[in-house]
């Protein structure tokens, strides 16, 4: 048996965000809102089996640096910690601007858009992961179906970006999630 161990795991995520808003009334009452984020995301990890680990590969052939290396009269076997140490990272900024329109007392509309750019980067060899604007329309809606407001339905949908981290490239350290 084996198990993974991770000798560094760690997320930072250091982050600002701005926003302000404008009430005013003009065909029931709006409350627009917009603003700007930004954060910078790192994750830092060496999983790695501790002591190592053997792998017997019964009847295969050796494949190293794309070199078919043959294979024993059974096979052959790897003796390795499969360490992998890496840090990705990602730059994200986003604008956003929307509108609470409550018409009547019944009927709240919210409307908008949001913007967010994502340059995400793989720290080992500084492969370029993502570049790209994701735009994420907004729209929700509240009616509160009776006066007492205890009965109020809400429907939205919503769209957020993904942003790619090392340890979902690393197809060894997911295998060993897999299995724990």
């Amino acid at each position: 048996p084996r198990r993974a161990t991770a000798g560094v795991d760690t997320t930072n995520r250091p982050s600002f965000t701005g926003e302000g808003n404008k009430v005013f009334n003009a065909g029931g009452f709006h409350t627009i809102k917009a603003g700007y984020g930004c954060q910078h995301v790192v994750n830092d990890i060496n999983p790695y089996y501790p002591g190592g680990c053997v792998q017997i590969n019964w009847g295969g052939s050796c494949v190293f640096g794309g070199v078919n290396r043959g294979k024993g009269t059974y096979g052959y076997y790897e003796v390795n910690d499969r360490r992998t140490t890496n840090k990705a990272g990602a730059d994200i900024h986003s604008l956003f601007i929307q509108d609470q329109w409550t018409i009547g007392n019944k009927l709240t509309l919210n409307l908008g858009v949001r913007l967010d750019q994502v340059k995400a980067t793989e720290g080992l060899f500084d492969v370029k992961l993502q570049d790209a604007w994701h735009v994420g329309p907004r729209f929700g809606a509240t009616w509160g179906a009776t006066a007492d407001g205890k009965n109020v339905f809400r429907a939205g949908p919503g769209r957020i970006p993904e942003v790619p981290m090392p340890r979902l490239l690393n197809p060894t350290d997911a295998a060993d999630r897999r299995t724990r």
